[in-house]
C-alpha cells in the first residue's frame, strides 16, 4: 500500500520489475468516495487496483456507533454505499474491493467484538454490501477477505466469513 501512485514507478526502477497489485485505503468518511483517477492509473502501470474500503472516520476509535456492523447491515448507511457502487460501476476497469479489512482484529470499529459487532454482524454486513453492489448493477468488482493473522485479541475466522458465494478472493495481513 502506499499513498501516492508514483510510489510503484519507483518500486519498478528499483527492482527491474512492476508491482502487480497497488493497494490505496478509503475511509467512508473520506472524499473522494471513490478515486477513478487512482484506480486507472494502477491499470496504467500494469497493476490491479485494489480499495481498502473502511467504514470508519479515522481518528475516532474504535468505538463508533454509526459505524457498526448491525448499522451497516440494516441499510443506514446505504445511500454512501449506493454512491460509492454506482461510481465504481461506471468507471472503466476491474476493482479489488478489500472490504473491512482484518475484521477478526479488535483495530477497527467493524472489527469483531467491538463497537458491540458480532460475528453474526459482520457477515450480515458484508452480505448487504454486496447485495447493494449487486443491485447496482457494479459487477466490476473482486471481492476480497482480509483476515491478520498476528492480531491480538482476535475473533476466530470461520465465524466472521461470509461464504465462497459472497467472497471472490481471500488474503492474510500480518
Amino acid at each position: 500500500a502506499a499513498d501516492d501512485i508514483a510510489a510503484l514507478d519507483d518500486f519498478a526502477v528499483a527492482t527491474g520489475t512492476a508491482s502487480d497489485v497497488y493497494v490505496w485505503y478509503q475511509a467512508w468518511a473520506g472524499e473522494p468516495a471513490f478515486d477513478a483517477a487512482r484506480a486507472t492509473a494502477a491499470i496504467q502501470r500494469g497493476a490491479v487496483p485494489v480499495l481498502t474500503w473502511e467504514p470508519w472516520s479515522p481518528g475516532g476509535g474504535v468505538e463508533q456507533p454509526s459505524y457498526s456492523l448491525a448499522h451497516i447491515a440494516a441499510g443506514s448507511l446505504d445511500n454512501y454505499i449506493v454512491t460509492v457502487a454506482r461510481q465504481i460501476r461506471s468507471w472503466d476497469g476491474t476493482l479489488g474491493l478489500r472490504f473491512m479489512h482484518e475484521l477478526n482484529a479488535p483495530y477497527y470499529p467493524w472489527g469483531a467484538g467491538v463497537n458491540n459487532n458480532s460475528p453474526a454482524d459482520a457477515v450480515a454486513a458484508w452480505r448487504h454490501v454486496r447485495e447493494v453492489f449487486r443491485r447496482e448493477g457494479a459487477s466490476n468488482v473482486l471481492w476480497i477477505w482480509s483476515a491478520n493473522i498476528h492480531a491480538e485479541g482476535t475473533a476466530a475466522y470461520a465465524p466472521l466469513y461470509p461464504g465462497d458465494d459472497w467472497v471472490d478472493w481471500v488474503g492474510l495481513d500480518g
